[in-house]
């Protein structure tokens, strides 16, 4: 119900590129910023420091922090924005510079043979046939300076807005441009007003740009915010498309509107136990939500910044759950092996937060019957046993998919150490017998063992658990036409669970074959050897970026020759070649800029997109 206005206020800003909607994602980042990005990339934007959790450098809270030096470092995590003076405004949308968006877009993402389609001078010479007398308006646009549109909180109008464009003569070159057709005589103060299919626009110079509104109040409620937060800081944008909302002022203009919502997020909640029970909370506490696309020389980015209300429960959550900075040089003593991996350092309070709470108590509501327990003595029991994994162990994680070729490839887990609890891990996989946890049911399929010191590798001491499926599993597993190739790759079906305690961490290694080839890798990379730093791509990653959390990288070569070996030939021969180029293919990134701020961004390098791109022509 909203669209038809909002496309007539449009018309004009957009007429150069065929109208008010893109298909494509928006690049970002000017050809100057990129220079200066590629000369220092830590430079771009690092504005004074702002208050923020302690043990890190803080950027300011400015949005534009991250912009084109972060992405070429894989950290383009949006920096969250500061708190924008937003009174009377719900949210708007904005592009820095749709002209050299589209160039990169041509440049970096358009298959050759499409790249000659995507030119915004072809654009506005071809909208401009379309428009006849009005020929010139499309002509006279100025894309190369900052366009948007916000969304104004008043009810004056169904979809009240207000928007700024630059154009070349400003307000007295438009008004001859658009001619006497559609004018009307009183425009209520403003410099003109044109009716346009049904809906009056207004109108009004604001600076040298132009301003649009389709209502005459309007005009006066946006001027500051579209100069101060459109024009003002496009530059500092989360990405060159930027669509930012303002969600605690917007659910009360709309509580009409979202009243179904909240009504399904009710029915949710009843149906599921472990759904979510508070999401129209969360909204309504989150003060600005942003969502960024851009493309610099390293790749594309989409990108998410969330500020959430000072004092509110989410700003807490977000404090305890994403406070911790990830250990870069813990992270960086995966074996080289890993081709895809996640670290990270988890909050000091993320226990104690409503959030796990309520994880907790779903968890064991669920599982509890299954244990032949109540879901008190199941909490209970969980309750007690994180407790002490928090006294063993710290908040740095590591976590990758490691691959040798003729394996079968192998998960390994490693987490920060604070004292030694060997004993403690035996202890209770000494207890944790198939017969005290499986139903009767699983005792027939499964099977495993626990055997303490049974393997050194290194010099170290490896506990370890063997699972296994029973002789009747197996048997059973036979019939499967499929089972035979399996076994040739894995001939005992045996899966083994290792940990390591070393100085600063203990190692988890699970692999169904070479277990302890992995082990090896693994703890070598501790004492010096090959680790994941030698990995293709991990000087991209951009990983010394102040509130850095969580890092999560794919290297889709390595995860290709891992996945060939184990389909069948002719599902094999239809994964494209080559297909990955480094650790930083695909990353995601999440940081904790500021308090009650939480920042992220999923990356595509540029060497991934370029292979698409010839793929695309195949």
């Amino acid at each position: 119900m909203f669209r038809r206005p909002f496309i007539v206020l449009c018309a004009l800003p957009l007429l150069a590129t065929g109208g008010c909607e893109k298909d494509t994602p928006e690049p970002e980042a000017s050809e100057s910023k990129k220079a200066e990005a590629e000369a220092d990339p830590d430079k771009k934007d690092e504005a004074p420091a702002a208050d923020g959790p302690k043990g890190d450098a803080q950027p300011a809270a400015g949005i534009g922090v991250e912009a084109a030096a972060m992405i070429q470092s894989a950290t383009a995590a949006a920096a969250a924005a500061p708190h924008l003076e937003h009174d009377n405004i719900l949210g708007h949308f904005m592009m820095g510079n749709a002209v050299e968006s589209v160039k990169e877009i041509k440049e970096q993402v358009a298959p050759p043979a499409q790249a000659g389609f995507v030119d915004v001078e072809a654009l506005k010479s071809l909208a401009s046939m379309q428009m006849g007398e009005r020929s010139m308006v499309a002509i006279n646009i100025d894309l190369n300076e900052p366009f948007g549109c916000a969304l104004v909180d008043t009810d004056v109008v169904e979809f009240p807005v207000a928007c700024v464009v630059a154009y070349k003569g400003g307000t007295e070159a438009l008004v001859k441009d658009m001619g006497a057709k559609d004018k009307v005589a009183d425009a209520k103060g403003h410099v003109a007003a044109y009716t346009i299919e049904g809906e009056t626009i207004y109108v009004d110079a604001l600076g040298d740009d132009i301003a649009l509104s389709n209502h005459p109040d309007l005009f006066a409620q946006a001027k500051d915010y579209l100069e101060a937060n459109i024009v003002g800081r496009a530059d500092k944008a989360i990405a060159d498309f930027e669509l930012m909302v303002y969600p605690n002022a917007a659910m009360k203009r709309y509580a009409d509107e979202v009243e179904d919502l909240g009504k399904l997020f009710a029915d949710m909640a009843r149906e599921t136990p472990s759904a979510p029970k508070d999401i129209k909370k969360t909204i309504e506490e989150l003060d600005q939500f942003a969502v960024g696309l851009g493309l610099t020389p390293a790749g594309a980015h989409f990108s998410v910044a969330t500020h959430a209300k000072p004092g509110s429960d989410l700003a807490k959550r977000f404090d305890t759950t994403y406070s911790g900075r990830m250990d870069v040089d813990f992270v960086s003593k995966l074996p080289m092996s890993t081709f895809a991996f996640a670290g990270m350092q988890t909050g000091e309070g993320i226990l104690e937060n409503d959030a796990w709470k309520q994880a907790v108590t779903s968890i064991t509501d669920d599982i509890a019957k299954e244990f032949d327990m109540t879901p008190l003595e199941m909490r209970a029991k969980l309750e007690a046993f994180i407790e002490e994994e928090s006294e063993l162990y710290t908040n740095d994680i590591a976590m990758g998919m490691v691959y040798e070729p003729g394996t079968l490839g192998g998960l390994v887990l490693e987490v920060g150490k604070k004292t030694s609890g060997r004993d403690k891990w035996k202890a209770w996989s000494e207890t944790f017998t198939v017969d005290s946890i499986l139903p009767k049911e699983g005792q027939e399929a499964i099977q495993w063992s626990f055997g303490s010191s049974d393997t050194t590798v290194e010099g170290v001491e490896i506990d370890r658990w063997t699972i296994a499926l029973t002789p009747e599993a197996m048997k059973e597993a036979g019939s499967d036409p499929d089972f035979e190739r399996v076994r040739k790759m894995w001939p005992d079906l045996t899966l083994r669970v290792d940990r390591a305690e070393l100085d600063d961490r203990v190692i988890f290694m699970v692999a169904p074959t070479e277990s302890d080839t992995y082990m090896k890798s693994a703890i070598l990379a501790t004492r010096d050897g090959k680790t994941i730093a030698d990995h293709t791509g991990w000087s991209k990653l951009g990983t010394g970026r102040s509130g850095l959390t969580a890092l999560y990288a794919v290297d889709l070569a390595g995860g290709v020759d891992w996945l060939r070996p184990l389909l069948p030939p002719s599902d094999a021969a239809d994964i494209p070649s080559p297909l990955g180029a480094g650790l930083d293919d695909l990353t995601l990134v999440m940081r904790h800029p500021a308090p009650g701020v939480v920042s992220g961004s999923f990356n595509m390098s540029q060497e991934l997109i370029d292979q698409l791109r010839k793929l695309a022509e195949l």
